[in-house]
């Protein structure tokens, strides 16, 4: 909620002023003390949730699974534009990913407490919310990376001035996000991914049409990151929220992290185009043109990413039964039009 969005609006240009003042290990080693800080308040504050004693153990040899399956996967991607993907390194990295993942599901349909449940993937919603947040996350991050390495070095900001630069897009981002994810309860989801894809790939588009080679901030770089940050705002929260929608209580948790797997997935697939886009430029005009291209690629990954979202049927509203204290005329049924649950990400 509020939380989020004011970590999302004062990221860039804090993580910039980190970065200045104590080098890019800093962006890491400031996490430190705030894991710590987090498992002390934590442990303080938190309420332990009440576990069934008869319950199975759940499948920690899969988690283990699923973890080393899914790093093997991202570091070949991550890698391969680097190294080549026929690399032996990069083709065993793949075959590890590919072997352990089958293992992984095969003994998930068997296992009595499952890491995750794979009747998961039979519910429409779930399947087709991830499989939308996967394309939209490789175009996201490419942009969110690419846009820094194109003002450092095509317009020759600083690390901080470039944080600054970005951080309008993250603003809007954390004003607009809540009341995405309200409407979406009201109107379903398509409408508003349909928008947001159209805003993000339209955002791309001005960068591709109005952005050259000297810097020119409010006249040529502010309007697309505005409207790129109302992309954001109207599509990963909603995707976030549309992917638990249809899901049971109790399985919220589980797919939720299936939602920021697939988010993470998407987001190496995007370095890895990044990178093999980028290359080496010869010159500010050639960096210019491989920059068009990368943004190209973000917009072409939120249209097929709205098209598939497009596909998330609308929610269905919870029905409440009325307390029983409170006497009426006959039958009540009271219909839940709370606000879904968002989660804010910055551009």
């Amino acid at each position: 909620g509020g939380i989020g969005a004011l970590a999302v609006a004062t990221g860039p240009s804090l993580g910039a002023a980190i970065v200045s003042a104590g080098g890019w290990r800093w962006a890491f080693f400031v996490n430190i003390p705030v894991g710590i800080a987090i498992l002390v308040v934590g442990k303080r504050v938190l309420r332990e949730s009440e576990v069934d004693p008869r319950a199975a153990t759940p499948d920690y040899l899969g988690v283990a699974m699923l973890s080393v399956a899914l790093a093997a996967l991202v570091f070949a991607v991550s890698e391969g534009t680097t190294w080549g993907w026929s690399d032996e390194r990069i083709v065993g990295a793949f075959a590890v990913a590919a072997g352990l993942g089958a293992a992984f599901v095969q003994r998930s349909r068997s296992h009595p407490e499952p890491a995750i449940d794979l009747a998961l993937f039979r519910d429409r919603s779930f399947v087709t919310a991830n499989a939308a947040t996967l394309v939209y996350a490789a175009g996201f991050f490419a942009m969110l990376l690419g846009n820094i390495l194109f003002l450092t070095g095509v317009w020759e900001y600083s690390i901080m001035r470039a944080g600054l630069a970005v951080t309008p897009g993250p603003l809007v981002v954390a004003l607009v996000a809540g009341q995405a994810g309200k409407l979406a309860g009201r109107i379903g989801y398509r409408p508003i991914l349909l928008a947001g894809a159209a805003c993000f790939a339209g955002g791309l588009l001005w960068y591709v049409t109005q952005v050259g080679a000297e810097p020119a901030y409010v006249r040529e770089w502010l309007p697309g990151t505005l409207i790129v940050g109302l992309g954001v705002a109207l599509t990963f929260p909603v995707l976030s929220a549309a992917a638990v929608s249809s899901l049971p209580p109790h399985r919220f948790a589980v797919g939720s992290a299936v939602n920021q797997t697939a988010r993470q997935i998407g987001g190496a697939l995007g370095i890895a185009v990044l990178v093999m886009l980028l290359g080496e430029p010869e010159g500010t005009a050639d960096a210019l043109d491989r920059f068009n291209r990368l943004w190209l690629f973000g917009a072409g990954a939120a249209i097929v990413s709205g098209v598939i979202g497009a596909g998330i049927p609308k929610p269905v509203p919870q029905v409440a039964v009325a307390p029983a204290a409170a006497p009426t005329a006959g039958p009540v049924a009271v219909v839940d039009e709370a606000p879904l649950p968002v989660a804010v990400e910055g551009t």
